[in-house]
């Protein structure tokens, strides 16, 4: 999804220089994962692929096998 899309909430721009300060070696205190909601439509073009529950790229992807309870 376009970056511009996702709003002053995510913190996107903490994220990716945590990412870059942990690859060259650095130890971070907060999580580098990101998550995030749009709240516009998102036009078709910009779909590279749909994952699908209960597929194992699915449960690789968001972890839903250790989630309690599980889904």
């Amino acid at each position: 999804m376009p970056i511009a899309s996702l709003g002053h909430q995510c913190f996107l721009p903490r994220k990716v220089a945590r990412r870059y300060l942990i690859s060259h070696g650095y130890q971070t205190a907060e999580p580098v994962d990101h998550g995030g909601a749009i709240t516009c439509p998102l036009l078709a073009q910009n779909i590279r692929e749909v994952i699908r529950f209960p597929s194992p790229k699915f449960s690789a992807l968001t972890g839903c096998d250790e989630w309690s309870p599980p889904i």
